[in-house]
């Protein structure tokens, strides 16, 4: 029987990314999902969701979304 993927809360599935970076993955799925909903809303785990990472490895590289922001102006 075929196994289903995990999707997340937006319905997409999730997938591992194809960057080397990290920080660029992180960055690049905070923008989109800042683009899809009020960043209030965002939390870090849907950020780790959509970056392909669990929780914890994203906590390696970031603490809160303002160090995402620093991250992206840094860029």
């Amino acid at each position: 029987m075929a196994e289903k993927k995990k999707t997340s809360s937006s319905g997409k599935s999730r997938k591992k990314s194809g960057k080397t970076d990290p920080m660029a993955a992180i960055i690049d799925a905070t923008m989109e999902q800042a683009a899809e909903r009020p960043w209030r809303e965002i939390t870090l785990a849907d950020i780790a969701d959509a970056a392909g990472l669990t929780l914890a490895e994203l906590r390696a590289h970031v603490s809160c979304k303002g160090d995402v922001l620093r991250a992206l102006a840094d860029r």
